[in-house]
């Protein structure tokens, strides 16, 4: 266990086009990038729980994925928004991590919009985050432009120095 703790505590997500934007290269990022931002943090409402520089509330939520996992309801029996709740993560890096979801299920990230897009499942457990909504093909592909950002150029992970 200590050795799992010490190795993740080393990735870290290097600096990305998204951070040199923010500190004030506008160059860092395309006018599409900037459109998907604004995407992400008005209509689509992304940054609802994927908030902070991390991109993750590190919270648990039912995003109305079709699934037959009950969660977080495995833990939290008495919880009726644990059900089918699943921990946000981190969007930082994400290009690296497909396929998406907490089991793999959506192959593209064009796959997940089109989730949030419809607003999944519409259960008692869904977050109050989430609800449907309608994207053109360019502001389908501004939020993936802008998702693109998150991710550096180039990342170096070192190895871990584990403990004895």
């Amino acid at each position: 266990m200590t050795a799992i703790a010490t190795y993740e505590r080393t990735v870290v997500s290097a600096w990305s086009p998204f951070d040199r934007w923010v500190d004030g290269d506008e160059t860092a990022v395309s006018d599409s990038a900037k459109r998907g931002f604004e995407l992400f943090t008005g209509k689509a409402n992304c940054s609802a729980c994927h908030t902070g520089w991390n991109f993750t509330d590190n919270k648990f939520h039912d995003t109305g994925l079709p699934t037959i996992d009950l969660g977080r309801a495995i833990l939290e029996p008495n919880n009726p928004k644990a059900l089918y709740a699943f921990k946000t993560p981190s969007l930082r890096n994400t290009l690296y991590r497909g396929p998406y979801m907490h089991d793999g299920s959506l192959a593209t990230m064009e796959d997940v919009i089109a989730l949030y897009e419809s607003g999944g499942v519409n259960r008692p457990s869904r977050s109050d985050n989430i609800s449907p909504f309608f994207f053109t093909d360019r502001e389908r592909d501004d939020l993936i432009a802008f998702l693109k950002t998150l991710t550096p150029e180039q990342q170096d992970l070192p190895l871990p120095t584990l403990p004895n």
